[in-house]
């Protein structure tokens, strides 16, 4: 696995066995992992090669190749997602979190960083889908943890609260959003809604109030009156 990877994109089409298990029970995932062997990594990845745990184990110290995996698992979520299959994507999604390497990651930190931005908001995503809107909301925190400057988690996360009727908070996070991105049409759409969603909830309570009529005076509690007055016997 040194190879070409067009040698290995022949043989699979020719009908090489991508889950074949050697000897010492390595598939050929494995071992181009071992030879950090990118190219074939890519090759196998595409034509469905599984991701076990050797797979995981020798991509730990390989940053290059852990993004390669990584980016599958991705590519998987996003298939589901659009099969509206919102449990499973959401499941892959975090499982790919869970692999996430927690150092090491050398002079592709910026990578890792995005990739990690982008899971966060795919799982907020699902999760707003699934109607867990305080779950939602706080990936989209996640998100903007690592990325304070990202207009697309501050627009999932008003999604998420604005689902939620926190119109309030919606409308600051898309105020954010539309100062990092002032000609996103998608976001300005959804700012003029809140606006009005908002005038909407104040006008509402402001009515609730004023049927509610006048507070009624307050009565004294036990602890207000002046204590009895002690009688000789």
């Amino acid at each position: 696995f040194y190879g070409d990877a067009n040698v290995v994109q022949a043989l699979v089409d020719k009908g090489a066995m991508v889950e074949h298990v050697d000897y010492n029970g390595m598939r050929p995932l494995d071992r181009a992992i071992g030879c950090r062997n990118t190219a074939v990594v890519s090759v196998l990845l595409r034509k469905g090669a599984k991701l076990g745990p050797a797979a995981w184990a020798m991509a730990t110290s390989k940053p290059d190749i852990m993004i390669l995996l990584l980016n599958r698992l991705v590519e998987e979520g996003n298939f589901l997602y659009k099969k509206g299959r919102m449990k499973d994507a959401c499941h892959r999604y975090q499982y790919a979190l869970k692999k996430f390497p927690k150092e090491g990651f050398g002079e592709e930190i910026k990578t890792f960083r995005e990739l990690k931005t982008q899971l966060f908001l795919s799982v907020s995503r699902c999760k707003r889908k699934l109607n867990d809107l305080s779950s939602s909301a706080d990936y989209a925190s996640k998100a903007l943890d690592i990325k304070p400057q990202s207009a697309e988690a501050y627009y999932t996360r008003a999604r998420a609260k604005r689902e939620n009727r926190q119109f309030g908070p919606a409308l600051q996070d898309l105020l954010e959003a539309c100062k990092l991105a002032p000609d996103n049409k998608e976001i300005r759409r959804l700012l003029l809604r809140v606006k009005e969603e908002c005038k909407q909830q104040t006008k509402e309570d402001r009515e609730d109030a004023e049927t509610q009529g006048p507070d009624k005076p307050a009565v004294a509690s036990p602890t207000d009156r002046p204590p009895p007055q002690e009688t000789n016997l």
